[in-house]
């Protein structure tokens, strides 16, 4: 909220994130950086939903309203048309949540990069492949320049329950990429989707 009312002309923020393991161990720190609508559109969603907020007016005015059309890329779709309807989305260097990853997580389905590619032609992305890998490149020097991929330790608490009771995790070293194949369940075959 003190963003929010710092920040009047920001309709939406966003932060970073820890990707865990099933069991809450940690896997990588996602340090993000600015919301770039063609990086967004030409290759995935940097933010993760669980690190978004967004103010009341968005909701009151109906863009907030998920596309049904979309089950496994609504978010980025959301994002993106949010973005084209002129609201500042900014990002807050901070981290906002946990993200858990056991290989079966929607982002891993195989429908998943069709409808991401449905998306990308309906906001303008580009229809080269080697152009959408420049773009791709350049998301990730802008990561590398602000240090994103540093190793880094961190410390934080894990809900094991409602109650809740917590288990705390501490990393060294824990550095800011990870790949979902790296587990077990759907992400094989998206992987294997991608190959072909």
């Amino acid at each position: 909220q003190k963003y929010f009312d710092a920040h009047p002309e920001v309709d939406v923020v966003f932060g970073d994130y820890i990707v865990t393991d099933p069991h809450g161990h940690p896997v990588a720190l996602r340090r993000e950086i600015p919301f770039r609508k063609f990086y967004v559109a030409n290759s995935f969603l940097n933010m993760q939903s669980a690190t978004i907020f967004f103010r009341r007016k968005l909701w009151d005015s109906g863009i907030l309203k998920i596309n049904s059309k979309y089950r496994y890329a609504a978010d980025k779709d959301l994002i993106l048309r949010i973005a084209e309807a002129g609201h500042l989305i900014h990002h807050i260097p901070d981290y906002f949540s946990l993200f858990g990853i056991d290989g079966t997580n929607l982002s891993t389905h195989p429908q998943m990069g069709k409808e991401s590619e449905e998306i990308r032609i309906a906001f303008g992305a580009y229809k080269s492949q080697p152009l959408r890998k420049l773009a791709l490149m350049g998301r990730r020097f802008e990561r590398l320049f602000i240090g994103s991929y540093r190793s880094k330790s961190i410390s934080y608490k894990y809900a094991l329950n409602e109650e809740p009771r917590y288990e705390d995790h501490t990393a060294t070293n824990l550095g800011g990429r990870y790949a979902l194949t790296a587990f077990t369940g759907q992400a094989n075959s998206l992987r294997n989707t991608y190959s072909k």
